[in-house]
């Protein structure tokens, strides 16, 4: 997945994402598959890195949750990004096809290690 960000793979994370899939950023804005797939295409938001970290995965029957704490660095325009997060993505399995459906972000102040437990 951080190689489909990377390289702005707009065919892989059209096939992960369900239609419906909404990305929550740390600030509130929230988008939708459509528009963030635009995003990157447009190189309006760009990684130089992007490394997932620690990770959690829970299945519940066709409902996984991710809990994932991923550092990166990158653009949204002219604005850098740089950081670490705390992330929440809600996979659905559909037909034995998992994909994302929501996407939470909470941006982590420099203070806090990766290693923080779950």
């Amino acid at each position: 997945m951080s190689t489909a960000f990377l390289t702005a793979d707009i065919k892989t994370l059209d096939r992960i994402w369900a239609e419906e899939y909404r990305f929550t950023a740390p600030n509130g804005v929230v988008v939708n598959k459509r528009q963030y797939l635009a995003l990157l295409e447009s190189k309006g938001l760009t990684y130089e890195s992007l490394q997932l970290g620690e990770c959690v995965v829970r299945v519940y029957g066709n409902v996984a949750v991710l809990s994932a704490r991923p550092t990166f660095k990158g653009r949204l325009g002219v604005h850098p990004l740089e950081g670490t997060d705390a992330y929440q993505t809600v996979y659905v399995n559909r037909n034995g096809v998992w994909q994302q459906v929501s996407t939470l972000a909470t941006r982590l102040p420099r203070t806090i290690t990766p290693k923080t437990e779950f």
